[in-house]
């Protein structure tokens, strides 16, 4: 029986489960090295007491750890004195002509006389391929006259030796050589006028000559648009808008008359404007102003005048082109012909001479039976004289 020692004779507390594993040494592997035990205890030894930590690093900050909203405007640094000085002069020069900043107004009445009058009476149509097909004519026809050509010159080659035949023409062909006949003319006539105007246009004088009255005119009829706007008053933008509105309530009245719900308020506006639309494009078209339709109509009687000094090195340019492609097509007609009579006369030389060596084949071999038969005669008296000797 072991001995008591005096005082409270209490057991050891026994070890927790973290000292316990943090005690025991970890059998080491292949790829451990000694850093590894030392980090491995550690955690180990550390884990309990970052538990706290863990927990009150994963809840949300309230409202008030977060940073205080700013008390004081943001500060602004600006030239106080430039700015009330600007202030300034811009009520100055507002109270000198109420129209000084309305830039919009000011652009469209500059700009009205450029923009050109859409008429819808102009029938649309292609664009490119009428000139196309009136191209395609055109070769054809210049081909038709170098065939033409060609056989008229095989015809004068040919002199009398067919004037005892009989010819045969069709309708269709005669009625071709009018045709031909009639454009020809025409192209001579269109061509001659061309040359007229080109000669009383005074070339590259007369084209500046053109270009500075077109600037004039244009010039004018700015002035003339600017004049009419200040006649007209201010900006017609609040007119605009209330025929705008007008044009939105007459559709709403019109739409409920068909059997629609658009619900329009006491003044008359529409309140929801999406019942308004439709199917497609839902464009709305302004009314014009007066300024802009005569500046329109300005323009359009400047683009009606002549511009001859311009297209006239291009109207040229195609006939001296198409003269060209003439000239090329019968040079190319030519010499076909002139290949083809070539390739006629060899054929001809080459049979020639094969009927002439035929036949100096056969005289050849006549020649020679004869002298054979001259030498057996001379053989055959030469052994008869023998014998009779």
């Amino acid at each position: 029986m072991p001995a008591l020692a005096n005082g409270l004779n209490l057991g050891k507390p026994k070890p927790s489960l973290a000292e316990r594993l943090a005690g025991q040494k970890r059998k080491k592997t292949l790829f451990d090295n000694d850093s590894d035990d030392e980090d491995s205890a550690t955690i180990q030894t550390d884990a309990p007491s970052n538990l706290g930590e863990l927990s009150t690093k994963s809840k949300k900050p309230t409202a008030s750890s977060r940073a205080p909203a700013p008390t004081q405007p943001p500060k602004d640094y600006k030239n106080l004195s430039a700015l009330h000085d600007a202030k300034k002069r811009a009520v100055e020069a507002e109270r000198i002509d109420s129209s000084i900043y309305d830039y919009d107004n000011v652009y469209d009445t500059f700009s009205a006389a450029s923009k050109p009058k859409q008429t819808s009476n102009v029938p649309s149509g292609p664009k490119y391929m009428t000139s196309l097909m009136n191209s395609a004519e055109v070769r054809k026809r210049d081909q038709l006259r170098a065939k033409e050509k060609m056989l008229q010159k095989e015809r004068e080659a040919e002199g009398d030796e067919y004037a005892d035949k009989e010819k045969f023409v069709t309708g269709a062909y005669k009625k071709q050589q009018e045709e031909m006949r009639r454009l020809e003319e025409e192209e001579a006539k269109r061509e001659a006028e061309e040359e007229e105007r080109r000669k009383k246009g005074g070339g590259m004088s007369g084209f500046y000559q053109n270009f500075l009255k077109r600037e004039d005119q244009r010039h004018e009829e700015i002035q003339k648009a600017a004049e009419q706007r200040a006649a007209q008053g201010p900006s017609t933008g609040t007119n605009e808008e209330t025929e705008t509105e007008k044009t939105e309530s007459q559709v709403a009245a019109e739409l409920n008359a068909k059997g629609a719900s658009i619900a329009v308020n006491d003044e008359g506006v529409v309140v929801d404007k999406r019942d308004l639309l439709s199917a497609g494009l839902n464009v709305a078209k302004k009314p014009k102003t007066a300024s802009t339709s005569d500046a329109d109509k300005a323009k359009t009687a400047s683009h009606r005048q002549p511009e001859w000094s311009r297209s006239n090195a291009a109207k040229s340019a195609r006939e001296s082109q198409r003269e060209r492609q003439t000239r090329m097509l019968a040079a190319q007609l030519e010499e076909m012909q002139r290949k083809q009579a070539e390739e006629e006369e060899m054929e001809r030389k080459e049979t020639e001479t094969k009927v002439k060596s035929k036949v100096t084949d056969e005289k050849v071999m006549g020649a020679k039976e004869r002298y054979l038969a001259r030498k057996k005669e001379r053989e055959e008296e030469a052994k008869r004289a023998k014998n009779g000797g």
